[in-house]
């Protein structure tokens, strides 16, 4: 989080300088496609008795489209393909896998271009929902079941113009992703997974 706040400040120090146009249009429209990385926290759940339980990292194919609102204003919508995460317990190895979704809404601030360069801030929404939970060894035969999770999703990203229309992204976002866990019915406790999502995209305006 130091991070991505130290990110914002940068950004609008650099903004400030530059001079005050944008690439968008009020009534525009973009969309994006790519390739991301979800990049869990560590010890996201020690259970009494068991261990410390570790989300792995996953990655999938990303996919956004947004509009403008105004000229420095937007709205977009995150989707993808689904992400596979395993779950191990330290010292003992993978116990299971869960594949998940992470539908985002979030509101965009479009700085001043830098150049062909369009950087941008963002606030969202972040709901993620957790699907076709699977155990092996030490969990193997029991049933895992995690809740789906709603959470603030800050963001900071950047378009390069290529031409008119073409631009490509990055686009760093933290997500508050809690989840409760259940194995045969029974509470394990809230992992706490916390990610950040990293992701790389080709874009078009239009």
């Amino acid at each position: 989080m130091k991070r991505m706040i130290l990110a914002a400040v940068a950004l609008a120090l650099v903004s400030s300088a530059a001079i005050a146009e944008t690439s968008r249009e009020a009534g525009s429209w973009f969309v994006r496609a790519g390739v991301g990385g979800v990049f869990p926290k560590s010890n996201n759940l020690t259970v009494s008795g068991v261990g410390t339980i570790d989300v792995g990292e996953a990655y999938a194919i990303t996919l956004t489209g947004g509009y403008m609102i105004t000229d420095w204003l937007g709205i977009e919508l995150l989707a993808s393909t689904p992400w596979t995460h395993d779950i191990d317990i330290k010292g003992v190895g993978k116990v299971g896998e869960t594949k998940q979704l992470p539908p985002t809404l979030s509101l965009q601030w479009y700085t001043p271009n830098i150049g062909r360069i369009q950087p941008y801030l963002g606030v969202g929404i972040n709901w993620t929902i957790f699907f076709d939970e699977k155990t092996q060894g030490a969990l193997a035969g029991t049933r895992l079941n995690l809740d789906d999770s709603v959470g603030v999703a800050p963001q900071v990203g950047v378009d390069v113009s290529v031409n008119e229309n073409w631009m490509i992204n990055a686009d760093v976002r933290w997500a508050n992703i809690e989840t409760d866990a259940t194995v045969d019915g029974s509470d394990i406790g809230e992992v706490k997974i916390d990610p950040w999502i990293v992701s790389f995209n080709v874009g078009y305006k239009f």
